[in-house]
């Protein structure tokens, strides 16, 4: 069966959990349809791409925002996105602050290294360009190489942010967000999963962008509103599906009053 249910079922309050179900998958029409389900949709998709636009701080109350919808779709068992209320971005920013600093951590780890390789191959093919002769084929291939190096990684580092954001989103807590333990089970038992959402979520990216701009560029604008609740929603689907394999469930802390009321809207 579909990780999700019949959509417009209205929210419940948050109940004891009931034991996973092993039979779960990854509906990828339901992510692509849940940015455009509900009530809210069309406010939260504004919201979302006008705060995507606000340098710094609104990325990461955004970030704040999609996460803990994560949180009230896995509570209640929901089909579509509670609102964003303006009233509750500072508890959108404390989440989201935990999300970026972990994100800027592991993008770190991986772009680095990566941009050092990609800057020796173009600075060595160069030399061998301007050499002219045999050398020159042998500098295009190196330089190739290493702007090939530099996407796999890019795409290894997408692949690998995926249990990262969904435990310390649903955590909000930093040191608690580091369970190398936990992220070993979750890329042991989602590895092929993981690898098609990152694959369709590169295709919906690029998709998205040729729409936005056939729309007289007016699309593009919405963007963020439409991709970011796609990708939460395929790792909220990664996240049941894990738990439905025996995976362990993130510990989180008790809702907010405010939230609750937010969520039963």
């Amino acid at each position: 069966m579909s990780a999700t249910a019949d959509p417009y079922v209205s929210p419940k309050p948050p109940v004891a959990e009931a034991p996973p179900s092993s039979d779960v998958s990854i509906g990828y029409m339901e992510a692509i349809r849940f940015p455009f389900q509900g009530p809210h949709a069309w406010m939260n998709i504004l919201l979302i791409s006008v705060g995507n636009m606000i340098p710094v701080i609104g990325p990461i109350v955004v970030s704040g925002f999609v996460y803990d919808t994560f949180e009230a779709l896995f509570r209640q068992k929901r089909t579509y996105a509670p609102p964003f209320d303006l009233d509750r971005l500072s508890e959108y920013l404390m989440r989201g602050v935990w999300l970026f600093l972990v994100q800027m951590i592991v993008s770190f780890l991986f772009v680095m290294p990566s941009m050092f390789v990609l800057m020796i191959a173009h600075f060595a093919g160069m030399i061998m360009m301007e050499e002219g002769g045999d050398a020159a084929p042998l500098g295009a291939v190196v330089m190739g190489g290493g702007h090939l190096f530099h996407i796999v990684i890019m795409g290894l580092m997408s692949f690998v942010m995926i249990p990262v954001v969904i435990r310390v989103g649903l955590a909000q807590d930093f040191a608690k967000g580091f369970d190398f333990a936990w992220f070993r089970s979750f890329l042991g038992k989602m590895w092929i999963e993981m690898l098609v959402v990152t694959l369709v979520m590169t295709f919906l990216s690029i998709a998205y962008v040729f729409i936005g701009f056939a729309l007289f560029c007016v699309g593009i604008f919405f963007l963020a509103g439409v991709l970011f609740p796609t990708a939460m929603y395929l790792q909220y689907q990664l996240y049941l599906v894990f738990l439905g394999r025996g995976g362990k469930p993130v510990e989180m802390k008790e809702p907010s009053p405010k939230a609750l009321a937010v969520w039963a809207r």
